[in-house]
């Protein structure tokens, strides 16, 4: 049972709205929506209109778009 506490209050885990997203990518929910659309950003859709984004699925793929001073 801890374990699965531990799990969810996992910071990498938190579950963020498309608007906390962008604000944290500095972006548009639009251009989040289309990346969502084309499978480059990974969502959770939970209905029809609600749809979560894991911190650290946003954060790999913050990490995918970086071609500015990347490790060689």
């Amino acid at each position: 049972m801890k374990e699965q506490l531990t799990q969810v209050t996992d910071p990498k885990n938190q579950l963020l709205t498309k608007q906390q997203s962008a604000e944290q990518a500095q972006t548009s929910v639009r251009y989040l929506e289309r990346e969502i659309a084309r499978g480059r950003l990974k969502a959770l859709k939970l209905s029809r209109k609600l749809v979560r984004i894991r911190q650290s699925d946003l954060d790999a793929f913050l990490e995918s778009c970086a071609t500015i001073g990347g490790g060689e």
